[in-house]
């Protein structure tokens, strides 16, 4: 993106014609942003159908939403509501993005969310081996609520963070 340039940025809830958009970030995310954390066969081998049925399901809902600017996507955020709060399901930024604040903003939806709901906290899952993302969700006032560790494949092993508003 170049410098200097002012960003307007959005996020609106997406519709069903945002999935290849969203197919697309899911893709950028999954080859280039976390080949630390998960093998490069994951990103290679993407089931399109179980990545469908996975992000259809929320866009017919309206807990998707795109992180737009000027009509170009940058990411998305999935969210669920829940009894005493929301739970973050992703945030995803297409690594073109990263590393402009595009992190805090969704985190600021969320908030804003889960204020206007009269509710009090959010949470989300973070695997236990990503350490870049541990240290940011530390930053914005994230605790651990919760370790899952020693699963058969370090994918599965997670850290529970409760944001309190």
């Amino acid at each position: 993106m170049p410098t200097g340039k002012k960003m307007n940025i959005s996020i609106k809830p997406a519709t069903i014609n945002d999935y290849g958009r969203i197919i697309d970030i899911r893709r950028q995310v999954g080859e280039n942003g976390s080949l630390d954390v998960y093998p490069k066969e994951t990103s290679e081998n993407m089931d399109l159908k179980s990545a469908t049925e996975k992000i259809i399901g929320p866009i017919q809902g309206t807990s998707t939403f795109i992180i737009d600017n000027a009509g170009t996507a940058m990411g998305y955020l999935m969210v669920d509501e829940a009894q005493k709060g929301y739970n973050i399901k992703s945030i995803s930024i297409a690594p073109q993005y990263q590393h402009f604040n595009l992190g805090s903003v969704a985190f600021n939806k969320v908030k804003e969310m889960t204020q206007s709901s009269g509710k009090h906290m959010f949470t989300l899952q973070c695997n236990a081996h990503n350490v870049h993302a541990q240290e940011y969700y530390h930053s914005l006032g994230g605790e651990v609520l919760d370790k899952d560790l020693g699963n058969q494949s370090t994918k599965n092993d997670q850290f529970s963070y409760i944001f309190k508003v």
